[in-house]
């Protein structure tokens, strides 16, 4: 599989990008807004945020209540979220790495995010995401 950027590329791409500032704001975006709507729906408790880049919409998630799980793959990324989740009081594990290289058990999620990730890969890569993401998600039935 080859990709656009390999993983030791990404992480220092973004932790230049994510170096001396939170990018995209602080805001949730709008489709975390709707998501939170769904999830209570479909009463999700768990979620994973892969690309959770400096976590406004995983602190989003938490301070709706839900346990979450932030992914990225720069460690300046998850800086800025960690530093906003302290301020916050928001509970959330994050973990800085790769998605296709993670230890996480199969079907460890409620539900499973990646507003910001997926579309930047190329086509084998966004397969293999999907399948991952959708290996986490824990299966309803």
């Amino acid at each position: 599989m080859v990709r656009a950027i390999e993983p030791e590329d990404a992480e220092a791409f973004w932790d230049g990008r994510y170096a001396k500032a939170r990018l995209y704001g602080t805001e949730p975006t709008s489709v975390a807004r709707q998501l939170v709507c769904l999830f209570r729906q479909e009463r999700v408790a768990t979620v994973l945020e892969a690309g959770c880049g400096s976590g406004r919409d995983a602190l989003f998630y938490a301070r709706e209540g839900f346990t979450v799980t932030a992914l990225d793959i720069s460690a300046q990324a998850l800086r800025w979220a960690r530093e906003e989740t302290v301020e916050s009081g928001a509970p959330i594990s994050f973990i800085a790495g790769d998605l296709l290289a993670t230890n996480l058990a199969p079907g460890s999620f409620d539900a499973v995010v990646a507003i910001h990730l997926i579309h930047l890969q190329p086509e084998p890569v966004r397969r293999a995401m999907v399948n991952r993401l959708w290996s986490l998600a824990r299966m309803v039935g």
